[in-house]
């Protein structure tokens, strides 16, 4: 309370409420207020602020789509030009940058393609490069993600590049791939899991030899 609206917790908000999912936690949402704040976060070329005099990036296009189709507040014009701008994100390497120019990003690159879905126009990027460079942060040795190239691995790229892998192969479904043949083969899953379950082992005992050598 008091702070500055800002997209990414009403983004939470809005799932938080939806999660519990009762006629008073719907009734919470002032829709109206809503509707307006996303329509002042969107700019002419179609990107959104984060928060008033905020950045532009692609999260804003993302939250600012899943808060108002969950709560049937989208209007014609607010998502005007907006698969236009998140395809001008994508960089030479295939993924998703948070604006034109930068780098690709596996948190980026999530919440980009995720909004191409939703907007029904995950055929205007290329498809190919995406699949390309996120097969490849899925590092050897460790079995994590990167989140960029020529990054160490981290564990919350488990998330933003483990569950960019599903939104994939909705979108090649979608594009005529059949079900079986998008499902299995785009990351070690067994790798991924060993990664997150023994993680916290190797930083307990990382934190006692740190211990024992001061």
């Amino acid at each position: 309370p008091g702070q500055l609206a800002h997209l990414a917790p009403t983004y939470a908000a809005v799932l938080a409420l939806c999660v519990i999912g009762t006629e008073e936690a719907y009734a919470a949402i002032n829709r109206d207020g809503l509707r307006s704040f996303l329509e002042s976060m969107h700019s002419d070329d179609g990107s959104f602020r984060m928060h008033h005099d905020g950045e532009f990036d692609v999260r804003g296009a993302y939250c600012a789509l899943v808060c108002a189709l969950l709560t049937n507040t989208a209007t014609d014009s607010m998502f005007r030009h907006t698969s236009e701008w998140i395809v001008t994100c994508q960089t030479y390497e295939g993924g998703i940058a948070g604006e034109p120019g930068l780098e690709a990003h596996g948190g980026y690159t999530f919440c980009g393609v995720a909004a191409l879905v939703l907007l029904g126009s995950i055929d205007s990027i290329d498809i190919d490069r995406l699949v390309k460079w996120a097969v490849r942060r899925q590092m050897r040795f460790e079995g994590g993600f990167q989140g960029r190239t020529n990054k160490l691995v981290d564990g919350c790229y488990s998330f933003w590049q483990g569950g960019l892998f599903p939104v994939i192969a909705h979108a090649l479904q979608c594009l005529g791939y059949k079900a079986d043949e998008v499902e299995d083969w785009m990351f070690h899953r067994e790798a991924l899991q060993q990664y997150i379950v023994l993680l916290p082992v190797f930083e307990r005992r990382l934190g006692r030899q740190a211990g024992q050598v001061s």
